[in-house]
């Protein structure tokens, strides 16, 4: 499935919806070596906040800052990285994007105006505009609560020049997506849990952009995301996984 999103200066996206994207429990998520709790989305909802984590996947900046109307709730979230999940609390919410070392008081690189949820949880994704040469937003909806016995992944292709990408399981002849454009992203599926390097190939099948790093296998009641970015020669394959505290525990994987 390939969805595209609207995006750019002043974009205004409805991101409410419906959708498992309040949580009743507590969310761990794992980058890397770095882990995170964040709180319920239940609990969240209580109070009339929003859970909004940023992923800076523009190669081009080496940190960025996100301010809010009334608040600076991400700061110099470095490139390849994830921030934790943080609470926003206005529905209507202007996000803007700075470059962190010139800060908040110089011009915005991009801004979009967001309609979220109470107790819902969505990703900023940071990355280049179509042409390379701008900046641009992504909001994505996290729904992270896989069906009984499953695994959720998403792939977000960030990398403007990388024309279109599948993503691959090594010894497993279907990709979980395929031909996903950049600018695009292929939402949440439910899998079966399994073993083995996933990558991220050109849609030709001839070429392996990168191996996926941290990320060896889907675990059931996990919820995974990749995030396509940087460009020809220097290409990164940005991985967090998610996992609501009580769920899925203690399925075995199946191997390929």
């Amino acid at each position: 499935m390939r969805r595209n999103w609207k995006y750019g200066i002043g974009a205004l996206l409805l991101l409410g919806g419906c959708g498992r994207s309040e949580t009743k429990q507590p969310v761990t998520t794992t980058t890397g070596s770095d882990t995170s709790l964040s709180e319920s989305g239940a609990r969240a909802d209580a109070r009339g906040q929003t859970l909004v984590r940023v992923v800076n996947a523009h190669p081009n900046l080496s940190a960025v800052t996100i301010k809010t109307d009334n608040q600076t709730p991400f700061t110099e979230v470095a490139y390849e990285t994830v921030s934790p999940y943080r609470e926003v609390e206005d529905n209507v919410t202007k996000f803007e994007v700075f470059d962190a070392k010139t800060g908040v008081t110089s011009e915005p690189l991009a801004v979009n105006r967001e309609i979220m949820a109470d107790g819902s949880r969505y990703t900023l994704v940071i990355m280049p505009d179509r042409d390379g040469s701008g900046v641009m937003m992504w909001a994505l909806r996290d729904e992270l609560i896989p069906d009984e016995g499953k695994a959720k992944i998403r792939l977000v292709n960030a990398a403007p020049s990388s024309g279109e990408v599948d993503l691959t399981v090594k010894g497993r002849p279907e990709p979980l997506f395929d031909d996903v454009n950049p600018g695009s992203e292929a939402g949440f599926r439910n899998v079966d849990p399994m073993t083995g390097p996933l990558m991220l190939r050109h849609e030709d099948g001839k070429r392996t952009l990168v191996t996926v790093r941290d990320l060896s296998g889907l675990e059931a009641g996990k919820s995974y995301t990749i995030v396509l970015a940087g460009r020809a020669g220097g290409w990164q394959g940005i991985t967090f996984e998610d996992a609501v505290q009580g769920v899925g525990a203690g399925v075995p994987r199946i191997r390929p």
